[in-house]
């Protein structure tokens, strides 16, 4: 999806709307999705990490701090950048 230019749902509305490089798109996606479900069984047995909800391990409100903290940080993060490389958000 990404080297052809959208998500799933981008790549239906830009097929819709007549760009033909979507149907292109859209063909493999639909290839690549029923090979997945044929290998699904594969895909199943591949170790993986159990899932962590931090509102169960922290509790909500210190869970939606986190959050928020880290959203700020990446937000100062990223404005800087862009402050640094063009002068302006």
């Amino acid at each position: 999806m990404q080297l052809g230019g959208g998500c799933a749902s981008g790549t239906l509305f830009a097929a819709g709307g007549g760009n033909t490089r979507m149907l292109v798109t859209l063909l493999f996606f639909i290839v690549g999705s029923v090979l997945g479900i044929n290998h699904l069984a594969w895909w199943q047995t591949i170790p993986a990490h159990a899932p962590v909800s931090l509102v169960k391990t922290l509790g909500w409100p210190v869970a939606l701090a986190l959050n928020i903290a880290l959203f700020s940080i990446a937000y100062v993060v990223v404005a800087r950048i862009e402050r640094a490389r063009h002068g302006v958000l």
